[in-house]
């Protein structure tokens, strides 16, 4: 009974020295397919992948669904050990430490294949692209752009519009987030997806990151082994497997 109680011991000495941190709170918000909120339950791209990567280290973690604004307090607050997936912007590096990437997302275009466009096609800027009829969703990042290259698009307010338009030809391409795109192909369209194909250079690229507020111990518990896994998943040729299940 004493060896028990001195193992149980040593144990709770261990987690209260921070030495082990078994499982970890991530907060996230709907952003499909990189995260995909129902309810109280959490899937996606980058949820499959931080968990599978913590566990490679011999961790678990839970997914707490929450608003971005208050997702990114509790990570700040020190309520959760982190949120997720965040872009790198210099007002959050101030607070925040960074996990290695865990996925690129890239915006790129989307064409019907025996369309005008093709996809080595040779473009540097959206100048290049006004022989096309090109859709849009209001606000987005582009949509200055196009504006300041005189080239009109067809605004509307959804994505998911635009893939409409697209399979209908009203428009010859559109640009949005290349898993967000295939996601929503797959949805709307399933059995079609063949018929989609985006330009090979992109429109943009960044990383998406797990962030923990910096001082936090767990939270940098946590990223030195989501760093660890992540290394193991990618030698392992996991993440391809993990991103194939929502896009393809």
């Amino acid at each position: 009974m004493k060896s028990v109680l001195a193992t149980i011991g040593a144990a709770l000495a261990l987690l209260a020295n921070g030495v082990r941190a078994d499982n970890f709170t991530i907060t996230t918000d709907d952003y499909v397919p990189y995260t995909i909120v129902d309810g109280k339950n959490v899937s996606g791209v980058v949820t499959d992948i931080v968990a599978a990567a913590l566990k490679a280290e011999g961790h678990t973690v839970t997914f707490v669904a929450a608003p971005w604004a208050r997702a990114m307090s509790m990570a700040e607050s020190g309520e959760a050990t982190g949120t997720m997936p965040w872009f790198k912007t210099p007002e959050r590096e101030e607070k925040f430490l960074y996990s290695d990437a865990v996925i690129d997302a890239k915006n790129v275009i989307f064409f019907r294949k025996g369309g005008k466009l093709k996809k080595d096609l040779a473009w540097e800027s959206y100048a290049d692209l006004g022989a096309y009829r090109m859709g849009g969703v209001i606000g987005y990042w582009y949509v200055d752009g196009f504006k300041k290259a005189n080239i009109k698009l067809q605004l509307v307010k959804r994505d998911e519009q635009n893939v409409k338009k697209l399979d209908a030809e009203r428009i010859d391409a559109f640009i949005t987030d290349e898993l967000v795109g295939r996601a929503l192909i797959k949805k709307i369209f399933p059995g079609k997806e063949g018929e989609f194909e985006t330009v090979d250079k992109p429109d943009s690229a960044a990383a998406l990151y797990v962030i923990v507020r910096k001082g936090n111990a767990a939270g940098e518990t946590m990223v030195a082994s989501l760093n660890a896994g992540l290394l193991k998943l990618k030698e392992a040729g996991e993440l391809e497997q993990i991103v194939a299940k929502y896009v393809r």
